[in-house]
């Protein structure tokens, strides 16, 4: 039996889950599970997640990964690969990779702030969007007087923000996966 307007929703299983949300009843009754559902209150609460959900799951709109705008993009995990397979999970601190880098766009520059307080820079060379993607490319010189180069490629979902960030270097290659921002 289907109920509206606050009427009562009868099924027949046998459960106790004796509980109580807002105005949600579950009750076990003898000839099985007895719902009673007060339908303006579902809605007024079904309101309220939406409306929650709508606020938190779009702190920026598609239209903010397109390249317009400046993004803070956070490092959420890191793979190190060497020759031979050989992949492993390594953390930012590990391989010297900051947690958060900042993306210029329009002056063409990636910037950070590495734990040890240092700032360092480095130059877009390449920004194409491709199949909803903005993919920039460059390389960096790393730390000087050290073989460290690597040339680097990062993918930015222009509908989620989600980034990939690829980089290799000698005999080392390094998969880093994470999310941008509006600051």
């Amino acid at each position: 039996m289907l109920a509206w307007k606050g009427e009562d929703i009868r099924l027949n299983k046998n459960v106790d889950f004796g509980l109580r949300i807002a105005d949600f009843e579950i009750r076990k009754m003898e000839h099985g599970t007895y719902i009673k559902v007060n339908i303006m209150n579902k809605m007024k609460i079904f309101g309220i997640m939406v409306t929650i959900i709508c606020i938190f799951s779009f702190p920026a709109v598609a239209g903010d990964f397109d390249g317009s705008k400046e993004l803070i993009c956070a490092v959420m995990d890191v793979v190190e690969c060497q020759p031979g397979g050989k992949c492993q999970q390594v953390t930012a601190e590990d391989v010297g990779i900051p947690l958060f880098l900042k993306i210029n766009f329009k002056d063409k520059k990636i910037s950070a702030t590495h734990a040890d307080g240092s700032k360092k820079s480095t130059k877009i060379e390449n920004f194409e969007k491709i199949d909803g993607k903005i993919i920039i490319q460059g390389a960096e010189d790393g730390i000087e007087g050290v073989r460290d180069g690597v040339g680097w490629s990062l993918a930015i979902a222009e509908e989620t923000g989600k980034t990939v960030l690829t980089a290799s270097g000698d005999e080392v290659g390094f998969v880093i996966f994470g999310a941008c921002t509006l600051p």
